[in-house]
C-alpha cells in the first residue's frame, strides 16, 4: 500500500473537485488557489482572483469580523473557526482560517444561510 502524501497538485485537484468551498491566500493576503466551490460561492471566477490581494478584491470586508480573524490567524498562526453575516450578500458564513507552514493561510467557507433561516423558523 502507497502511504506517500499526494504532490501538491494532486492536492490541488483533489480541491478543487470537493463540494466545500476552499481558497489559500499567501502571507501578502494574495489569492493563491480557489477551487470550484469557492468561485461559485464568492460568484467570481478564479482567473479574477488569482494573484490579487483580498482586500483589492473586496474592500468592504474592512474592519469585519472577516478580516479581523484572517488577519489574526496570519500573525498568530492559530486556526480561527466563525460565523457572520455578510450583509453585502445577505448571506451567512461558516469560516474555519487555517494556517499553512509557508506562512499563508487556508480559508474554508460555507453558506450558513439556509440553516440560519431554518433556525429562525423553529
Amino acid at each position: 500500500m502507497n502511504l506517500t502524501p499526494p504532490t501538491s497538485d494532486a492536492a490541488a485537484s483533489i480541491l478543487d473537485n470537493v463540494p466545500e468551498a476552499y481558497v489559500r491566500f499567501d502571507s501578502e493576503f494574495r489569492y493563491g488557489f480557489v477551487n470550484r466551490a469557492a468561485e461559485q460561492l464568492l460568484g467570481k471566477n478564479r482567473a479574477d482572483l488569482l494573484g490579487k490581494v483580498l482586500w483589492d478584491v473586496y474592500p468592504e470586508l474592512g474592519g469585519t469580523l472577516f478580516e479581523g480573524n484572517y488577519r489574526r490567524a496570519m500573525a498568530e498562526r492559530a486556526t480561527i473557526t466563525f460565523e457572520d453575516f455578510w450583509e453585502p450578500q445577505q448571506r451567512w458564513y461558516g469560516i474555519t482560517v487555517t494556517p499553512e507552514p509557508e506562512g499563508g493561510i487556508v480559508v474554508r467557507l460555507a453558506d450558513l444561510t439556509e440553516r440560519k433561516r431554518a433556525d429562525a423558523i423553529v
